[in-house]
């Protein structure tokens, strides 16, 4: 789904980027700004990005699995897949009080089980933005494979719901796959989504690749424009 940039806010959104002036994030770092105004005293914790984050100007915690030492930035060390890992954000936020916004840009498709942040992120703050590879980047041809090599997930949304498909890298090795498919570059970009109180998702298939080759073939299909 294609929405246009939104001058005022509505959580959830979705947007594919294809506009220049929409690179880096302007709506995010508007919001952003706009609940400082109201908040001097903003948290604002950063989870799995914080070698190059585009948050940085605003931080004020992060969660990564080695956390770059920044200026009055309070870390956590942790892997995000791990429950373990976030007791000493459930502690934190205990005794202190939910993070007032939370940023996870480029990290859920990344992970072996973005599901945990998924469901915990809601735990710790009041709302968030979430940003992934849109499913055109992620089926566009690279070399000997479609999109990010390292990518474990592609990611769409319906109807304000994030959908998470477990990805095969050499998807158009399956018969089916329109082999030379070009997708135009301008819609390729990233998925983006606000969210507040809770996370709408669902893992497609209980990540599961089968049971049978037509199962596996049917999933995939449902991203394909």
């Amino acid at each position: 789904m294609y929405t246009p940039f939104l001058l005022e806010l509505k959580l959830p959104q979705q947007l594919y980027i294809y506009k220049e002036e929409l690179s880096g994030r302007p709506e995010v770092l508007k919001h952003v700004s706009k609940l400082k105004e109201n908040n001097p005293n903003l948290t604002v914790l950063d989870i799995g990005a914080t070698h190059n984050p585009f948050s940085r100007d605003f931080l004020t915690h992060t969660f990564d699995l080695r956390p770059e030492e920044m200026p009055n930035v309070v870390s956590f060390a942790g892997d995000i897949n791990q429950y373990e890992d976030w007791i000493p954000l459930f502690e934190y936020v205990e005794e202190h009080g939910k993070f007032d916004f939370v940023n996870c840009t480029h990290t859920l498709e990344d992970v072996a089980y973005p599901m945990a942040a998924l469901r915990y992120m809601p735990r710790i703050a009041k709302e968030g933005f979430i940003a992934v590879p849109s499913k055109y980047y992620e089926l566009q041809r690279r070399d000997l494979f479609r999109g990010g090599i390292h990518h474990r997930w592609i990611f769409d949304a319906r109807e304000g719901k994030l959908l998470a498909y477990p990805k095969i890298n050499l998807v158009e090795t399956l018969t089916w796959f329109p082999h030379g498919l070009e997708i135009e570059e301008k819609a390729t970009t990233e998925l983006r989504m606000f969210w507040k109180d809770a996370i709408d998702f669902e893992v497609i298939n209980n990540d599961y690749l089968g049971p049978t080759r037509e199962a596996v073939i049917e999933m995939y299909q449902k991203l394909l424009p």
